[in-house]
Formats: structure tokens, sequence, C-alpha cells
């Protein structure tokens, strides 16, 4: 046999090899399966830390399965309170009182999620049948990125007072319509007198931006509390049927919206940052052709 004969033969001997070898397993993970997708949701908790939920759906939104953690938000040196990614209060009156802001905060290996939230109160708001209230504000920002060959289709953030029984909530404001490429999200809450909050967020999404007293996806905590719930997110063209596991439908750009709620109680009533609930929503899935996003 010739040199070449011989260097032909080996070639194909090693091609053969490479292609019948078995594959080394893999271990399967949920959200792995074709068609597959995750819902997810951070609440933002006292102390610095976030519950984390993931919901994994199939391709019949059947649930899969459901995690929960809890897990403690990273220390870092924030940026100026009053940039493009923050609720900030633009006037002020007498007894107006901004509180600390809260966040809830999820980094994985194949998506960042993110939201503030911002509460103001006003003791001795206006007389309601005689009788003084308190109004609380609440402006939250957010948003969620992906890695990885992940694939956003929502994300966005949600606020709602913890009573499923009696309506506290005056109003809600929230961003919708179709968004253009380079599009700046930006709204303002007016209370009665020079009060004004605002919130804004930077982006570069497609599709929508839409909001709802009910959350964006299935979230029974927060259904529950639709009547004094306050939710804004972007979401991509192909909701609510974007494929799942190995769908290319999706961004994998920074997508995110803003959300404002007003509440009013009378002044008497026990109300402070812990009595709202706070989380950040964002659906996603693998869009590689492997359907395997690590």
């Amino acid at each position: 046999m010739s040199r070449r004969s011989r260097l032909t033969a080996s070639l194909v001997a090693l091609v053969s090899a490479v292609l019948l070898a078995p594959a080394p397993a893999t271990a399967s993970t949920d959200g792995d399966q074709p068609g597959e997708s995750v819902e997810s949701s951070a609440t933002a908790l006292p102390g610095g830390t976030t519950e984390v939920t993931n919901t994994v759906l199939d391709a019949a939104r059947r649930v899969v399965s459901t995690s929960t953690e809890t897990v403690r938000n990273a220390t870092f040196r924030a940026a100026s309170a009053d940039g493009p990614f923050t609720c900030i209060s633009e006037g002020h009156r007498a007894g107006f009182t901004a509180h600390q802001r809260r966040e809830a905060l999820y980094q994985g290996r194949n998506d960042f999620a993110q939201a503030f939230f911002f509460p103001y109160s006003q003791h001795n708001a206006r007389l309601q049948g005689g009788r003084p209230t308190q109004q609380w504000l609440m402006c939250a920002v957010g948003g969620a990125d992906s890695n990885n060959g992940s694939k956003l289709t929502k994300a966005g953030p949600g606020i709602a007072f913890k009573d499923a029984d009696t309506s506290w909530k005056l109003g809600h404001a929230w961003k919708e319509g179709s968004t253009p490429a380079n599009y700046s999200v930006s709204l303002g809450f007016q209370t009665e007198g020079p009060v004004k909050v605002s919130g804004g967020i930077t982006q570069t999404p497609h599709h929508k931006l839409k909001g709802s007293p009910r959350p964006p996806l299935d979230n029974k905590e927060m259904d529950r509390l639709a009547r004094n719930g306050a939710n804004g997110w972007w979401e991509h063209a192909c909701e609510p049927g974007c494929g799942g596991n190995g769908s290319r439908a999706g961004s994998s750009d920074y997508q995110g919206s803003v959300v404002e709620g007003l509440w009013e109680f009378p002044v008497g009533k026990a109300v402070n940052t812990d009595s709202f609930l706070m989380k950040i929503y964002w659906a996603h899935h693998c869009g590689t052709f492997t359907g395997i996003c690590r």
C-alpha cells in the first residue's frame, strides 16, 4: 500500500472513530428538553436578600418542576442615584419621606435579573371623609439580560400591597405600546401637591411594553393581590407561543420596564415598606440548536 493510501486509510479510520464513538453522558437538567421554557421571579426581601423561584414548563405549558431558593444580594458600589436606571423624587413637600430602596437580584450562568424598588410615603396627605390619610407611592424599575444562547421573552418589575380583601390602590402607571430601537422608557406619577416621582430605563428593545394589575407570569402570590397590584413588563412579539427550548425566538439584549403605584390608607393603619410585595419577572428558554445553554 502506498504512503498516500495508508494516510487516507488512517484518516478514514480516525473520522469513523470520532463519528461512531459514544458521546459523553450529560446530566439531564430541567429546562433542557425540547419545547421547555422557564418562568422566573425574584422577590426583594429585607436585609439584602432575594427569594428566587424558577418554574419549568413543557411545550404544552404544563409545570414540569418548581424550585425556590433564597440568595444574598452581592454588595457593590452603586452608581449615582439620579441615573437613568432609577426612580427618583423630583420634588418634596412637608412630611414626604423617601424610604430605603429594596433590590431583587438574580445572577445565574444564563440569565441576570435585577429590579430596584423606591418607596415614598406622605402622612396627612389629605382629608378623606373628614379624616387624614397617608399615601404610599412605590416606583420600580428593572429587567433582565441573557447569556450563553438563552433567550428572553418577558421581563419587568411588579409591586403589590399585601391585602387581598380590601382595595387601597388609588392608581398605577406603566408604559404600553410597540418599542422601536434605542427606546427610553420613562414615566411620571403626579400626586397631589408638588411631589413628582419618575422612573426611567434605557434599553434596546423590540416588540411591546405592557402592564396590568395582574402579573405577566403565572404567579399565584401576586395574582391573589391583583386588586392592589401594579406590574409593567417588556414582551417579545412571539408571546404567547415562543416555542420554548430550541426556539430562536426571543431577545439576547437587556429588556425591562418601569411601573408605579399609589396607595392610600388611614393615618392610623400600620404600613411600612414590608407591607408591599416587590418582584422582578422574566421568562426565558435556551435558543441554541442543541437546546442546551451552559
